[in-house]
């Protein structure tokens, strides 16, 4: 018989100490059972019937004789004592499981953790990068749009060029898409016998149309009646 340390794997160690299936064995093997060997309580048993028993006048047929009970008794023992084994051996692998389960998941929890710190950071670094390589994208596009309003035929565009640039430019970079598809162009405006200002009719918007005013600096959005409301210059939402 191997006994109770036969079959324990090298295997890896999860707990201070060794497995939960290698520690339930040594404690086993440190508090043994009180009850006799099977094998040396089969040798007394049997000894005790052969001399107890009447002779049959034949030396194997005592024997025989003798032994019957206390083989099956060992039989027994050794079943039980297998069992038992057994029962240990599975005892010990399902609390190494569990051990190794909430292993695993404290391991994927921290990495989780790590992970949405990382994410965060990569993102903010995102950003970082973003806001300094759009910035200069910005700049480029105001000079660009500043240019070519020098030479509008609005006079109020004109007159105010970098301005208008400015915040046409801050608006389609900001504004929900939605809201900068609706937008159409400028206010219009033309020269008085003094050369002043002079605003002209607006026709041909329909109602959620967008203008910029050059004049005001507002961004105006049409309604049903054909009057206009404000656009939020810091969220771009309708103010009436």
């Amino acid at each position: 018989m191997n006994g109770i340390m036969s079959g324990i794997e090298d295997r890896k160690k999860y707990d201070v100490g060794g497995s939960a299936r290698e520690r339930l064995a040594k404690v086993a093997a440190e508090y043994p059972s009180q009850a006799i060997d099977p094998l040396s309580q089969f040798l007394i048993q049997g000894g005790l019937n052969l001399v107890s028993q009447p002779s049959t006048g034949g030396v194997f047929s005592d024997i025989a004789s003798a032994a019957k009970e206390p083989t099956g008794q060992l039989f027994e023992s050794l079943a039980q004592r297998g069992q038992f084994d057994k029962k240990l051996a599975m005892e010990g692998e399902i609390l190494d499981i569990e051990a190794e389960n909430k292993r695993r998941l404290a391991q994927e929890k921290s990495q989780s953790e790590l992970d949405q710190i990382a994410a965060k950071a990569k993102y903010k670094m995102g950003e970082d990068f973003r806001t300094d390589q759009v910035r200069p994208a910005f700049e480029n596009v105001v000079a660009s749009l500043t240019e070519t309003y020098q030479n509008s035929k609005n006079p109020a565009v004109k007159i105010t060029p970098d301005q208008t640039a400015f915040n046409v430019t801050k608006f389609r970079r900001e504004a929900d898409p939605k809201i900068v598809a609706k937008y159409k162009g400028f206010k219009p405006y033309t020269y008085g016998n003094k050369n002043n200002l002079i605003e002209l009719p607006i026709d041909g918007y329909g109602p959620g149309d967008i203008i910029y005013d050059p004049v005001s600096s507002e961004f105006l959005v049409f309604d049903n009646a054909g009057g206009t409301y404000r656009l939020n210059p810091l969220t771009y939402e309708i103010e009436e």
